[in-house]
């Protein structure tokens, strides 16, 4: 792993770390028993994407093979499509998620084929889709980042 690489993985790293802890910082509201639900399902994801992360930092293949199996079994079972019944209508949200699987599953190729950039890259694009998707399907195309 190159240099920039390395510092790519160490901001998303932080950043995964950062949301993770930055959420539980804010006043609790009162929500529905879905919403907690929804919450849970993508802290595991987002943990899950971290752990793929710390694999490619410490450089242990069964760390990033484990935990990218998880990413994508999560983004393709029952309790997902159960979860956001809504959002699954919805082709934008379709599309994205599709390439997240697909982006997961090229990384797993990757480390499979014993070529780690190549899963580096993949597992990125895999983030860049979650970024996406969180734009343009709970924000309707903008990021909230630019209100």
């Amino acid at each position: 792993m190159n240099k920039s690489q390395i510092r790519l993985l160490s901001s998303v790293v932080f950043y995964l770390c950062w949301v993770g802890n930055a959420s539980s910082q804010f006043p609790q509201l009162e929500q529905s028993k879905e919403y907690w639900q929804r919450k849970e399902f993508m802290s595991w994801k987002r943990n899950y994407a971290a752990l793929v992360a710390e694999g490619f930092m410490t450089e242990q293949k069964e760390i990033i093979v484990y935990y990218g199996k998880k990413l994508l079994d999560t983004s393709g079972d029952e309790s997902w499509s159960e979860l956001f019944k809504a959002e699954s209508k919805n082709p934008v949200f379709k599309q994205k998620s599709k390439e997240f699987r697909d982006e997961v599953q090229a990384m797993m190729n990757g480390m499979a084929q014993k070529d780690p950039d190549a899963a580096m890259s993949a597992f990125t694009r895999s983030l860049h889709r979650c970024y996406e998707c969180h734009t343009q399907v709970r924000s309707g195309g903008r990021s909230r980042l630019a209100q």
